[in-house]
């Protein structure tokens, strides 16, 4: 696959793949040498949107293996075999994607490299410790907001890493900070009604 460079770019040809289903592995093979951030950003967009039950569980557990992996310096990306044989409909990708497009070009017109310091290697393990974080979060069967903030917020550490920014990267941890709180009072809430 041939893809622009910038992030909206590849989301983009994201959107056009031929086959009816795309499997977490091609996913993964298609995000080219920014893969981590890349990676990051695209597992996080379905927890954008209301999902079934336990599917929110499964991208988390996905996001917590990718963010260990950048956390320890890994470059290669990789999945367990039975994760990365679990695959996604197009259309729905393709829904996602183009839902979450315009948001994405808004950033990257502000986005560029920049206080690098924040994306370097100390900057990556802040940001994997984030992730691992907000993947924990998205284990909670949380209801009508639901996973929608830990998603917003992994998408923009993700934005961040791909595109090396230091102060976008600064916002996605002020994002995660609020995703955080916002998801804690909603579970207290709902344990608070039920008992």
């Amino acid at each position: 696959m041939r893809v622009n460079q910038r992030t909206s770019g590849l989301l983009a040809a994201l959107a056009e793949w031929p086959a009816d289903r795309i499997s977490y592995q091609e996913l993964l093979q298609c995000l080219g040498s920014r893969a981590h951030g890349l990676s990051i950003l695209v597992f996080s967009l379905p927890c954008w949107f209301p999902m079934p039950p336990g599917v929110p569980t499964v991208f988390g557990f996905i996001l917590l293996f990718l963010a260990v992996r950048l956390a320890l310096g890994f470059e290669a990306l990789w999945l367990p075999e039975r994760i990365a044989r679990r695959t996604m409909a197009t259309a729905t990708l393709r829904k996602v994607v183009l839902r979450a497009l315009p948001l994405v070009r808004r950033v990257e017109k502000v986005a560029k490299p920049r206080w690098e310091s924040f994306t370097g290697p100390r900057g990556r393990i802040a940001a994997a410790v984030v992730v691992a974080i907000l993947a924990f979060v998205l284990f909670l069967p949380i209801p009508i907001l639901g996973n929608m903030p830990p998603g917003i917020a992994c998408t923009i550490i993700g934005l961040a890493l791909a595109e090396r920014d230091g102060l976008v990267l600064l916002v996605g941890f002020f994002a995660s900070a609020v995703a955080t709180v916002v998801s804690t009072v909603a579970t207290f809430a709902v344990v608070s009604a039920v008992f």
